[in-house]
């Protein structure tokens, strides 16, 4: 996936955005902001042109996700940040950090 592939699928099945297909779209956005941090810029492009996907992604940020994924995000927002995306830095690690305290030990 990258984050072209689920801006695409949002914009065409957002309506169907529940159970396992909710689940698949958590799974998707964490593992690209986990693994694929370098593509931020893209990321960010994409919410500064349309709120409700920004919304959609943050909403995924979830406890449905991998524990060890959710705390690679709260690593790369806290680390890896570009100076100019401060705001959504701050908005992806706080989501991440709420979905870990619900994941639990």
């Amino acid at each position: 996936n990258n984050w072209q592939d689920i801006y695409k699928s949002f914009k065409r099945f957002r309506q169907c955005d529940d159970g396992a297909i909710a689940e698949g779209y958590a799974e998707s956005i964490v593992r690209m902001l986990a693994h694929k941090w370098n593509q931020l810029n893209i990321l960010i492009k994409l919410a500064s042109e349309d709120k409700d996907f920004y919304a959609f992604v943050i909403r995924h940020i979830n406890a449905t996700a991998d524990k060890a994924e959710i705390e690679m995000i709260i690593c790369n927002s806290s680390n890896r940040c570009p100076k100019s995306a401060a705001k959504i830095c701050s908005e992806i690690k706080n989501t991440s950090k709420e979905a870990l305290k619900e994941i639990g030990d």
